[in-house]
């Protein structure tokens, strides 16, 4: 099972090789986004160039924020690591870091039930591995 949030795209920067790393922000505006905004409530991701954001940064009409969805998928070979949650009975607060990115980050305040129960399965095989759980990060 994925956790899915509703993410747009905030600003693209060039690096030095030509290409973009992002910043995204939660979705929590308009009618059409307030089941969104009442399940993740608030967060931003910094990551490196993706063959899907460059596309939809690239395709944007007149500076308008373009919406993704990130999905979080549980994967023992996945490229991001859960490094900190906070979790209570309402939601869950989490922190991930790209492990070959350190910059890239990933940080969320999840209110779904489904998501954090996603997020507690995961975290507690963590526990008895011994090590950070894994996740693999993509767009649609």
């Amino acid at each position: 099972m994925s956790i899915v949030c509703k993410m747009f795209v905030q600003s693209a920067t060039e690096q030095p090789d030509g290409s973009k790393s992002y910043q995204l922000g939660v979705v929590c505006r308009g009618d059409e986004n307030k089941s969104w905004a009442a399940a993740t409530p608030s967060g931003s991701m910094k990551c490196g160039p993706d063959p899907l954001l460059d596309a939809v940064w690239a395709d944007r009409l007149d500076g308008e924020p373009v919406e993704v969805e990130v999905l979080q998928t549980p994967n023992a070979e996945g490229g991001w690591v859960l490094d900190a949650c906070a979790f209570s009975y309402g939601g869950c607060s989490v922190k991930f870091r790209q492990t070959d990115k350190p910059w890239s980050t990933l940080e969320l305040t999840i209110n779904a039930t489904a998501a954090t129960k996603v997020l507690r399965e995961a975290f507690a095989a963590s526990l008895v591995a011994g090590a950070p759980a894994r996740f693999a990060v993509t767009f649609r």
